[in-house]
């Protein structure tokens, strides 16, 4: 089952890519910030002459502004399903759609309040504010209601990034003489430092299956790019330049990390794998672009019934996704497969790995889909 897990991934991705829409019968995962299959990049450009949030294709290519309602703004975040950007207006927290429509401002205080991430399931934003005097981690409904401090400390604490899991936020903090990245459970408890406690490490985010976390570190002299388990341990070094590279951002499959680097002159997006390596520049503006972070395929991509209750809806559509890539696990209740796609593309190669699955007995099919012999 390994094998045919690991080949449905990729399939799931070129499938996506060629407009097909698929889905299978699955039980609802773990929540995970950034389930399933890798989206576009969301990334701030100045190229227009103001700072705003913009779409990035993966692949590069052109930016598409994404806060034309509301520009300027900074610090766009995807919610875990694809279906709406966070962001910074001024000192302030908004929400928009996907698309850039629809935008609503949650936060009105006279202090700043920025730098703000999803909680899994999209119930919540953690965010960093000013607003006791320095700067702390900040929790409130996705609504914008119930704000209320997370951390503290004297110190500056900021950039929060939460556990695909749901249960614990990352975050950077300047304290004992230099910053470090700590983990504090959701609900306020157990703050620890996990970064070592001599050097300088910021800007923490999660790994998809919650095992890693990528950072920037100036421990080299030069802020360069760090990957290291949960706990602190296994810290590995995946860049080496003379730039600076920082604000790393973990791809959605777990492939692929995205960050910002002035090796070329100004700050521009690249991408590498996970591991180290070659890295890839995605933009080529002479205004910076900076901070990328990687979103989902959004469920507009997708449609289904994903939680085996005979009830196809977007909201549950990452469910399949996220089987499919592999993180999620066969659900019981999956005894049948449905499949939702378009017409003129074919799905025998993806129905054949479909059969080596544990618990599939049967396979749906619509009318309107390719019609396939096996």
């Amino acid at each position: 089952m390994p094998t045919a897990i690991s080949r449905l991934a990729g399939l799931v991705m070129l499938m996506a890519a060629s407009g097909a829409l698929i889905l299978l019968a699955a039980g609802r995962p773990p929540a995970s910030a950034y389930p399933g299959a890798n989206g576009d990049l969301l990334v701030e450009s100045h190229f227009s002459g103001q700072t705003n949030v913009y779409r990035l294709p993966a692949a590069g290519g052109a930016l598409t502004l994404m806060s034309n309602d509301i520009s300027p703004t900074t610090n766009g975040v995807a919610s875990a399903d694809g279906s709406r950007i966070v962001a910074v207006k001024g000192d302030d927290i908004w929400t928009m759609n996907a698309d850039g429509t629809s935008p609503a401002q949650l936060t009105n205080d006279p202090a700043a309040d920025g730098f703000p991430t999803w909680s899994p399931d999209g119930g919540k934003i953690a965010f960093t504010s000013e607003r006791d005097g320095d700067r702390e981690i900040y929790v409130m409904a996705a609504n914008g209601s119930n704000q209320a401090p997370l951390t503290d400390d004297p110190a500056s604490d900021s950039v929060p990034d939460w556990s695909p899991d749901g249960t614990k936020i990352a975050f950077s903090a300047s304290r004992g003489g230099n910053t470090g990245i700590y983990v504090i459970d959701a609900n306020g408890d157990n703050e620890t430092r996990v970064s070592a406690a001599n050097v300088n490490d910021e800007w923490p985010s999660w790994s998809p299956d919650g095992r890693k976390l990528v950072f920037t570190s100036y421990r080299d002299g030069n802020g360069e790019i760090y990957t290291m388990n949960a706990d602190g341990t296994n810290a590995q070094r995946l860049t080496s330049s003379d730039s600076l590279d920082q604000s790393p951002s973990w791809s959605p499959d777990g492939t692929m990390i995205a960050f910002t680097s002035d090796r070329d002159g100004d700050p521009e997006v690249f991408v590498m794998p996970a591991t180290g390596g070659d890295a890839t520049q995605l933009t080529f503006n002479t205004a910076y672009e900076c901070c990328p972070e990687w979103a989902p395929m959004p469920p507009s991509d997708v449609v289904g019934d994903a939680d085996c209750d005979d009830d196809a809806d977007e909201a549950d559509a990452f469910a399949g996704l996220t089987f499919l890539a592999g993180i999620g696990p066969v659900p019981e209740c999956a005894a049948s497969l449905n499949i939702f796609c378009t017409d003129g593309v074919t799905v025998r190669d993806l129905l054949l790995l479909f059969s080596h699955l544990a618990g599939i007995q049967t396979i749906n099919l619509p009318a309107g889909c390719p019609t396939f012999s096996n």
